[in-house]
């Protein structure tokens, strides 16, 4: 019995010397029964029986993962006797020639099969019958016979998979990342779309409003409205524009490695984070200057199709553009030649800038940066996207229906509880970080 093996790879027969014609039969066919059987024990050690012929490998993991349960369960059982049995000789064979890694004959070589594997089918009679001529040539033991039939099954598996027309081979080499200074403009491309569409967006509403003042309009709901409306035609514009290949695992729009409880506990982190940051400036005397006090005087009142319009426009349409854009787009390539940590500081300061006022970019750069962690922690832009989404539609429903928190004792509570729940979010987070 060879070491490391099941009992089914020792060959039968092996020991007889002599013992006329009928026992020679009957050895010739428990060796090849042998053979045989070695061929469904350990598929573990194709590497080392087929060697490192260029296009083997790079197919070997397929022909593996198509192989009958039965023969993957052995493959899995096999890999911690991997070293002892290529170590391990067959005894009673004193010197053997060296062992020769088969050759794969691949499409453009052999006779081409069709995408059924017609003539695979045809020829794998003969084919058998030459494997197992081999395994009988090699004594039935030996390493050569194993090969030929291991080459048998795995060289016609792989014919069929290099033959087939709905997987061929890939010969295309991988892109490149950008460079920063490309993810520079098709930042600068971001902003001068959203500023035309801007432009275009503010003679709409003043067509619609001839009436009224023209800086009423524009500052109030069917301004934000339609600002929100062309800020997020700009960024989506510019992804679809500088995105090659344009697919959702381009843009880390696929779900990662995040699961229901952390998606619920980043949301949670958002919502902290947001609220904590919001009394924050009201504690400041920061409250009622920049863009943030026009915002909130633009939704209080808003109810019905305005007020539906509002949450749609700035809490789903604005959020899932922006962060496909900033932690889509921008991070992602940024991150591919930069490190995570910096990848995720520049983004943030370019979703800060595009606020412009300097209160609201500071704002949206510290909420950038706990948008671009949980990114990279989840390896998907998803999560980002969901928090965005949920912060800006409760932001603008709450404004609308309840108006700003203005005074300092509640601020300072708000403030505690925000800043302990995000701390609590931080920190579970970062405790199950392996597991994401």
């Amino acid at each position: 019995m060879v070491p490391g093996l099941p009992a089914a790879t020792c060959p039968r027969g092996a020991g007889h010397a002599d013992g006329g014609s009928a026992g020679d039969e009957e050895g010739e066919a428990g060796q090849r029964r042998a053979g045989e059987q070695r061929l469904d024990v350990d598929l573990a050690r194709l590497p080392a029986e087929l060697g490192q012929e260029e296009g083997i490998l790079h197919n070997l993991l397929p022909a593996v993962e198509i192989a009958p349960p039965a023969r993957r369960e052995a493959h899995s059982g096999a890999v911690a006797r991997l070293p002892e049995a290529e170590r391990a000789e067959p005894r009673g064979q004193e010197e053997r020639e060296p062992r020769r890694a088969p050759r794969v004959e691949r499409p453009e070589e052999g006779e081409r099969q069709d995408a059924e594997g017609e003539g695979d089918d045809a020829d794998e009679p003969a084919m058998r019958a030459a494997a197992r001529a081999d395994v009988g040539d090699a004594g039935g033991g030996g390493g050569a016979g194993h090969a030929a039939m291991l080459s048998f099954r795995v060289r016609r598996r792989l014919r069929r998979r290099m033959t087939d027309p709905a997987h061929p081979p890939s010969t295309e080499p991988p892109r490149p990342p950008p460079r920063p200074w490309a993810v520079l403009g098709a930042y600068l491309l971001a902003f001068a779309t959203i500023v035309l569409f801007s432009l275009l967006a503010g003679a709409i509403v003043r067509d619609l409003y001839p009436e009224e003042p023209t800086r009423l309009v524009l500052v109030g709901l069917p301004g934000l409205i339609a600002g929100g409306l062309a800020s997020s035609a700009g960024l989506a514009l510019t992804v679809a524009l500088v995105t090659r290949p344009l697919a959702p695992a381009t843009l880390r729009l696929l779900p990662g490695r995040e699961t229901g409880p952390a998606l619920a506990v980043m949301v949670a982190g958002m919502l902290a984070l947001g609220q904590a940051l919001d009394s924050l400036t009201m504690l400041a005397g920061l409250g009622q200057q920049g863009t943030l006090v026009a915002i909130r005087r633009a939704l209080e009142g808003a109810v019905g199709p305005e007020l539906f319009l509002a949450v749609l426009v700035i809490g789903v349409l604005a959020g899932t553009a922006e962060e496909a854009f900033f932690r889509g787009y921008m991070q992602t390539r940024l991150a591919a030649r930069l490190r995570p940590a910096a990848a995720v500081v520049l983004t943030s300061a370019a979703f800060g800038l595009l606020h412009l006022e300097w209160l609201h970019a500071l704002l949206a750069f510290l909420l950038g940066l706990y948008l671009g962690w949980i990114t990279e922690l989840s390896g998907s832009a998803l999560p980002a996207i969901a928090c965005h989404v949920i912060n800006n539609a409760l932001f603008t429903l709450l404004t609308a229906l309840f108006g700003a928190v203005e005074g300092a004792g509640a601020n300072a509570a708000l403030l505690a509880a925000s800043g302990l729940v995000f701390v609590g979010c931080i920190a579970w987070l970062r405790r199950t970080a392996p597991a994401l």
